[in-house]
């Protein structure tokens, strides 16, 4: 500041004069950021580090209201993945073995003498796919019907097995669905036609009793 209050008499206009009046070049804010120590912004701020916050680390995640959560993933979901390739592996290797067996098969078949040494070659993959297979035996864990084993041994395509299997449970699936509708329709009948729905127990009840008897007697019940 150019000078000092100190004489009691000055006026008022000379204390307003000492104040310095921001012109149309004066920011209205100090720069931010002068240098490494520079003031920041706002004037009373203690020059510091002016670096930006390190980023949140990628072990966490933001969640509702900022707090970080783990992302850890679900034990029960790797165990299935790496089964699912696993099994993967195994039905490569499955189909490598009978292409093999296909190839032995054909060249045995047709044996000559120069094919002595090939014979020779498809025995020793033979070896060394059926140990790679063995390797598999405490990697998995899956149970195989003898149905299947019973329908490649008749030389049927094991696909035949779903499918036996799946029209055998649509089946029992239909059956159970259509005793469980019989109940909830005689439920619902019976809540809206009380009459009804008694005399049709009641008839229910007599041609029971009449094929109980007829099948005791050895009678028709029509007669």
């Amino acid at each position: 500041m150019a000078s000092t209050y100190n004489n009691h008499n000055d006026t008022p206009n000379s204390i307003q004069n000492m104040v310095p009046t921001p012109s149309s070049q004066t920011p209205s804010t100090i720069p931010s950021a002068q240098g490494a120590g520079g003031l920041v912004g706002v004037v009373g701020v203690v020059p510091g580090n002016t670096a930006d916050p390190l980023p949140p680390s990628s072990s966490t995640a933001t969640g509702t209201g900022g707090a970080g959560t783990s992302t850890q993933p679900d034990p029960l979901e790797v165990a299935a993945a790496q089964t699912e390739q696993t099994r993967e592996r195994l039905e490569e290797k499955l189909q490598e073995l009978i292409q093999s067996l296909l190839e032995l098969s054909i060249t045995v078949y047709d044996f000559q003498a120069e094919s002595n040494s090939l014979v020779h070659q498809k025995i020793q993959e033979l070896t060394k796919q059926l140990g790679e297979i063995e390797q598999f035996k405490d990697q998995l864990d899956m149970m195989v019907p003898w149905e299947v084993l019973s329908y490649i041994e008749d030389g049927k395509n094991p696909d035949l097995f779903s499918k036996t299997f799946v029209e055998a449970v649509a089946g029992e699936n239909q059956f159970t669905n259509g005793k469980s509708f019989e109940a909830a329709l005689a439920q619902n009948l019976g809540d809206a036609f009380p009459e009804d729905m008694a005399d049709y127990n009641a008839i229910l009840q007599e041609v029971s009793s009449r094929s109980g008897q007829g099948a005791t007697t050895g009678v028709s019940p029509t007669q």
